[in-house]
């Protein structure tokens, strides 16, 4: 049957634990059924039971490799995000956009929504090794889509400090006169070096944002982060 050989032969890695057993029976059911002569009684409701069997195991399979794809489509958009935004008088005003940080929360969720479908439809134990090695394999794509993330805005970060490649204002300050005296908006009591140290602490803590999907690492993705 052609959707049980795309089903053995496009099996990623991470999934062949998962489906071992589940292909090793439908082996012994259909190496029987070979056997089985055409002047058998019932062989012709046996191989429609058998038919749906695989079509059955095929569209389970697909479904969950289709669930894996959004996945790592929705990892790879982080390599995209843009932590930091220019305000429009100058860069470090702006700080984590809320609105990348609700993005991240929300699809750091979806991916754990879609990992628990994916159980069902591999029907894995929680504890089981193969599914704790699945769980971790997407957990390395979710750091490695962190980790890009966080270089970009690094990266954009450092751009924006050098003169030669930046003519914008990095940093603007303004003494604001109140009944209690005058004070600096925004406050520069620490220095710049305590502003760019906050603006660093936004990105990474962009990272605590997604739950982690292993169970068999501890601390949250900004813990991982910050030991690479």
């Amino acid at each position: 049957m052609s959707c049980y050989s795309q089903v053995v032969s496009d099996a990623p890695q991470e999934e062949i634990p998962l489906t071992q057993n589940q292909l090793q029976d439908l082996n012994r059911t259909l190496s029987d059924l070979q056997r089985t002569t055409w002047s058998c009684e019932g062989v012709l409701q046996l191989v429609e039971q058998q038919s749906h069997r695989v079509m059955m195991f095929h569209a389970t399979v697909s479904q969950a490799r289709a669930n894996m794809d959004a996945m790592t489509g929705l990892i790879q958009g982080w390599a995209e995000l843009q932590l930091l935004q220019r305000s429009a008088d100058s860069l470090l005003e702006g700080g984590a956009t809320e609105q990348s940080c609700r993005r991240i929360r929300d699809e750091g969720q979806e991916l754990l929504r879609l990992t628990q479908v994916n159980r069902s439809l591999y029907a894995a134990e929680d504890s089981s090794e193969s599914w704790i090695r699945y769980l971790d394999h997407i957990d390395d794509k979710v750091q490695h889509g962190l980790f890009q993330m966080l270089l970009r805005s690094l990266h954009f970060l450092s751009d924006n400090m050098d003169p030669e490649s930046c003519s914008s204002v990095f940093l603007a300050i303004s003494l604001q006169l109140q009944e209690t005296g005058s004070v600096f908006e925004p406050s520069v009591g620490g220095g710049l070096t305590d502003l760019l140290k906050s603006a660093i602490s936004d990105i990474y803590t962009a990272a605590s944002l997604p739950p982690r999907i292993s169970v068999s690492r501890h601390g949250n993705y900004q813990v991982t982060m910050t030991s690479l």
